[in-house]
């Protein structure tokens, strides 16, 4: 009877705490759109490993997100987020014109519009922006842009985008 009694304990047990894992996974990454003319590649993020790869059109593995770089016709940049081979991508969600108030939207931000319209990359990235970024296999990010920063070396110019991101890695829209 005792071991019964434990084994079903134990059973209660293992029962609660599946239902109380988190399937998310949340940070700040600095992206940068910097060329390695070396390796002829770009650095992306992936969200789920939460880990940095380079990345070419003939790279295996394939990060979620990277930032790109339009060059304008008065020689400044403006920012951009790419998904290579993601025909979903990103969907901008709220601009806001302080970081405060995009801040506070970006928390107060529970659950992702599946019903928006994706794009697998944009160029019209500012500052105190909230995205919405779908994967390949519908998993979703929500991504706040803190800064934009243009960085001038020898080599010529290129773009620092700091960001908060949230990843549901189990493909619901929630993020609790």
């Amino acid at each position: 009877m005792k071991v019964r009694y434990l084994f079903f304990i134990l059973i209660f047990i293992c029962l609660q705490s599946c239902e109380n894992e988190d399937f998310s996974i949340s940070g700040q990454v600095l992206l940068s759109s910097e060329y390695d003319f070396k390796n002829y590649t770009i650095e992306g993020f992936i969200f789920e490993s939460q880990e940095f790869v380079p990345y070419s059109s003939t790279s295996d593995i394939v990060p979620d997100i990277l930032v790109d770089q339009i060059r304008l016709v008065d020689g400044s940049l403006k920012a951009g987020f790419t998904s290579p081979g993601n025909n979903n991508g990103f969907a901008l969600v709220n601009s806001f014109d302080s970081f405060e108030n995009s801040m506070d939207f970006y928390n107060d931000y529970t659950e992702a519009d599946s019903t928006m319209s994706f794009s697998p990359s944009t160029d019209t990235l500012k500052l105190y922006q909230v995205w919405l970024f779908k994967s390949t296999d519908d998993h979703y990010a929500k991504i706040h842009v803190k800064e934009i920063n243009t960085v001038q070396e020898l080599e010529g110019q290129y773009l620092n985008v700091l960001l908060d991101y949230y990843y549901q890695q189990d493909g619901t829209p929630a993020f609790p």
